[in-house]
């Protein structure tokens, strides 16, 4: 069995050295091949999970400028009802406005 695996092992790297003698372009060139493709693939990763953070806080911010409305316009409303009440109270105010 030993004899065997050290046979199969000299084999083994006598095939792996003719293989690259004869194809170091082809290995080289393939290696650069995966390498852009798992490049490409971290890059996709990292803009999505960059565009995900700016979807998040956008959406913060949204949520937050649409709380800040909803109470600017409630507090238009109670101006305008105050508004009515002094208006009813007063009375409507004629041309003579500035005679005594």
């Amino acid at each position: 069995m030993d004899a065997w695996l050290k046979a199969f092992w000299v084999k083994l790297n006598t095939s792996a050295a003719d293989l690259w003698k004869n194809d170091k372009l082809f290995l080289i060139l393939f290696g650069v091949i995966i390498l852009v493709f798992k490049f490409r693939s971290l890059l996709v990763d990292l803009i999505v999970s960059d565009s995900e953070a700016v979807f998040k806080k956008a959406q913060q911010t949204s949520d937050e400028l649409t709380k800040n409305e909803t109470k600017n316009n409630q507090a238009a409303d109670e101006l305008i009802a105050h508004a009515e009440k002094l208006n009813s109270s007063q009375g409507n105010v004629t041309d003579d406005w500035n005679q005594k």
